[in-house]
């Protein structure tokens, strides 16, 4: 319905400006038919281009990130709690003159196992809204086929692109980290 309210006004806008020659008709009708062929190529299948976004940039991120899933985030703060544990435990002295230290490193644990909580709560929105946004693209991807609303379609495949990249970026800072805390708390219990 679009594409031909949009080949339409093309038309009503040369008999306008003077210009309803053969040539100018011929001309508007076949460059509306090819942008229109070359945007239901790429929006006919959305739903697979969307697919194939989301799975490689996914993917890309598990592989160079070593770690692939959010349970070895969490299993990293658990390491990360008892390797700070386990270098409290390796400092001479009598566990009753360690409190203090026992404390702190409590409140540290708590800590840090939020931020790994919180790391793994910001994947999870980040995958619901990679998808949630892929599926309401597939609403959009229909408006391709008018010069005025052609945005809305490139828009919302853009938004599925980001999206995408965000949860990339996340899964290389997990994989990040994933490298430094075990080899942070490997230096820290050699210094002590």
């Amino acid at each position: 319905v679009l594409a031909s309210i949009q080949i339409g006004w093309n038309l009503c806008q040369l008999a306008l400006e003077g210009r309803a020659d053969i040539q100018s008709v011929v001309l508007t009708v076949t460059k509306n038919i090819v942008i229109l062929g070359i945007m239901w190529f790429f929006f006919s299948r959305a739903s697979q281009h969307f697919e194939l976004i989301i799975q490689g940039f996914q993917n890309a991120g598990k592989t160079l990130s070593g770690s692939g899933t959010m349970s070895e985030l969490i299993n990293l703060g658990m390491r990360t709690v008892t390797g700070l544990f386990d270098s409290l435990r390796a400092v001479p002295g009598s566990t009753f003159a360690k409190i203090p230290e026992y404390i702190i490193a409590g409140l540290c644990s708590v800590v840090i196992l939020l931020c790994f909580s919180l790391a793994v709560l910001t994947l999870i929105i980040g995958l619901c809204k990679l998808y949630l946004s892929a599926m309401v693209a597939l609403y959009f991807v229909g408006f391709a086929s008018c010069d005025y609303t052609r945005g809305i379609a490139i828009t919302a495949y853009k938004s599925v692109f980001c999206s995408s990249v965000e949860v990339f970026v996340m899964y290389l800072l997990f994989g990040i980290g994933n490298q430094i805390f075990p080899s942070f708390f490997d230096d820290v219990q050699t210094m002590t």
